[in-house]
């Protein structure tokens, strides 16, 4: 079987599914950071598609170019 380069075998079949843990996004997730470069529209289309399943997280876009404040 080939394999990558961590030896890890490709196409190896895998016998245990794991366990399902159910979680809450809402929980996890308080907010959504854009990219400061990204164009208006993504902030957006990321926005609607968090309403769209129900993530209620505020999407904004990084402040990681700003003026740091000292």
């Amino acid at each position: 079987m080939p394999s990558n380069d961590n030896g890890i075998e490709l196409g190896k079949q895998i016998s245990q599914s794991g366990t399902t843990v159910p979680i809450v996004l809402n929980d996890l997730i308080t907010t959504i950071h854009v990219a400061p470069t990204a164009p208006t529209w993504l902030a957006d289309l990321v926005a609607e598609v968090s309403a769209k399943y129900e993530i209620s997280a505020v999407v904004r876009k990084s402040d990681l170019y700003s003026e740091p404040v000292f």
